[in-house]
């Protein structure tokens, strides 16, 4: 299960650091 929620966080993380900029893109 760790591995599992590492993997997680890790996508959460990526997510959160994406996500603004997938946001600025559409507004553009």
């Amino acid at each position: 299960q760790l591995p599992v929620a590492a993997t997680a966080a890790t996508s959460d993380t990526l997510f959160i650091r994406v996500a603004p900029i997938t946001i600025n893109n559409r507004k553009i």
